[in-house]
């Protein structure tokens, strides 16, 4: 017994210091009282409390965050019986790993209004995509919320008005100037409540397309397929060893000697992004020798004097035209998902053997083969108009993208350039021979890379 106020004292030391959340998590939390809160851990500002339907488990309030583009986000409850609003879990934004091939990872971020619109609950709809295009109704749906809380403070104006009216009418005390007054005052207030009233009619009288504003529609390019191409050209065999063995060119202009063709030269050095033209150039001299001439397609279906597969020219340049299409075949059925082509399932054996892909365009080197429409191989074609500069600012692009995957290491952006069946770290020293010589040509006579 004398133990039992000692017993006491524990048990209630032990409840008060006991986590008061353990203790309240006894009571269940309900879906619809879990909130997900996306903040910036730079700032420690709640940028957005996740919308309803609201995520419901910590991975979908990762994933939400995600989308929002922010950095970390917390779990909070509302508790049934009590009330009480507990704090349920928190953690930094999971960034998703890499696509694996054919698997295109889609975060549409929907805007998040600063200013509140009275009456439009803030929720955006979500970007729908049918493989080839992107349909966004941001700005019809913003531009609808502001349209309807214009038609509601009008009509508050109104009434206000008609108010106003029928004081100043008690209050004329029976003198015509006043009471005119009051009723052109009523009279205009009901005219404007009746034509907001009818407002939706008349427009609807007029066009009917007034009253709903089509979204845009965004065609989208195949950034990801393009980015598996690259991933498999940078962990080919001996790629890695090639890392910081071809030092940059000190001359930043293309010498007039390192191609006979002075138009190309020029559209080199004149190249948009611009990028080490000494690079560029080494990748012309690569691919088609610097000869400038309408090519025909190469052994997989590579077109142009950068030798581009119609898929991978559309992904880089928004130029090219829509009708820049190309039947596709691949070894693998995860390559077969291209904007504006039309892909066939992965062959039995390889190359293919049929009439759309003659062997001649698809040796066993090739990862997969394009056999580009006639409008595509004309747009390649450098002898006509501005292609010229066209195919090269494209191509820069190229680069520039691959320079960005391999934090500025230009042997391995030369190996991410081309690698059909695991030749990269090959191609790579062939171009790197090409960047050699023709920095020695513009100037740099001690250059040497490392290979």
């Amino acid at each position: 017994m004398k133990r039992l106020p000692l017993i006491l004292g524990a048990l209630i030391l032990s409840v008060g210091i006991f986590p008061r959340n353990v203790l309240a998590l006894a009571e269940s939390c309900n879906t619809d009282a879990y909130v997900c809160t996306c903040t910036n851990a730079n700032d420690s500002v709640t940028l957005i409390t996740a919308p309803s339907p609201a995520p419901t488990t910590a991975t979908e309030c990762d994933a939400y965050c995600y989308s929002q583009l922010t950095d970390t986000y917390t779990e909070t409850c509302t508790l049934p019986t009590s009330g009480r609003v507990v704090q349920v879990g928190e953690g930094t934004v999971t960034i998703p790993a890499p696509a694996t091939p054919g698997t295109p990872v889609k975060a549409f971020v929907v805007p998040v209004l600063n200013v509140q619109i009275p009456g439009f609950n803030g929720l955006f709809d979500t970007p729908t995509s049918d493989g080839k295009s992107i349909q966004v109704n941001f700005i019809g749906q913003y531009i609808g919320a502001v349209y309807n809380w214009i038609l509601g403070a009008a009509a508050l104006v109104a009434v206000v008005m008609m108010m106003i009216g029928g004081l100043q009418y008690v209050m004329s005390r029976g003198k015509e100037k006043y009471i005119t007054k009051a009723k052109e005052r009523i009279t205009n207030a009901i005219t404007g409540v009746i034509l907001l009233l009818l407002a939706y009619n008349i427009a609807f009288f007029i066009d009917p397309d007034t009253l709903g504003l089509k979204g845009i529609s965004i065609r989208t390019v195949s950034a990801i397929v393009l980015d598996e191409a690259i991933h498999e050209n940078l962990t080919s065999p001996g790629v890695s060893d090639l890392k910081g063995k071809v030092p940059a060119c000190a001359e930043t202009t293309l010498a007039s000697s390192s191609f006979s063709n002075q138009a190309l030269v020029t559209a080199i050095n004149n190249a948009s992004p611009h990028v080490d033209p000494i690079l560029l150039a080494a990748h012309i001299q690569q691919e088609s020798g610097g000869v400038i001439k309408a090519k025909t397609p190469g052994v997989c279906g590579e077109i142009g004097p950068s030798q581009f597969l119609p898929t991978t020219a559309v992904a880089m340049n928004v130029s090219v035209p829509k009708e820049c299409c190309a039947n596709v075949i691949a070894k693998s059925s995860n390559h077969t998902k291209y904007p504006c082509a039309t892909s066939t399932a992965s062959p039995s054996s390889w190359p293919p053997n049929s009439t759309t892909f003659p062997s001649a365009h698809c040796i066993a080197a090739c990862g997969h083969c394009e056999v580009a429409s006639d409008s595509c191989v004309a747009w390649f074609d450098p002898t006509v108009g501005n292609n010229l500069q066209n195919i090269i600012n494209t191509t820069a692009g190229l680069i520039a993208h691959n320079l960005g995957k391999t934090d500025g290491d230009l042997a391995q952006a030369m190996a991410a350039y081309n690698g059909s069946g695991g030749q990269a770290a090959t191609y790579a020293k062939s171009v790197a021979a090409h960047y050699e010589e023709i920095c020695i040509k513009s100037g740099n006579g001690m250059y040497k890379t490392n290979l």
